[in-house]
């Protein structure tokens, strides 16, 4: 309603969120899964190493976009602060 995301955002978040709620309902054929491909940890733990490796991803996409954004402030600083001296 009030815009605050755009919807692309929107449907991410909302396949996100219908994913969870699939990996929650179906946990136990998570679990059967994973002891079939041999881990030693249940499904709620590989969905959780998964979470985390997803949000570092997340973050590290962050932090590209922020230097880019920096780099170009300090463009336009200079380019600014060059027309004023002349």
């Amino acid at each position: 309603k009030k815009k605050q995301i755009s919807a692309n955002e929107f449907v991410i978040w909302l396949i996100f969120w219908f994913f969870s709620g699939i990996a929650i309902i179906f946990l136990k054929q998570i679990d059967l899964f994973v002891d079939y491909l041999g881990f030693s940890s249940s499904g709620i733990n590989i969905l959780l190493y998964i979470a985390f490796l997803i949000i570092l991803y997340m973050v590290f996409k962050m932090r590209i976009k922020i230097e880019k954004q920096e780099r170009n402030i300090t463009k336009i600083i200079r380019e600014i602060s060059l027309k004023d001296k002349e």
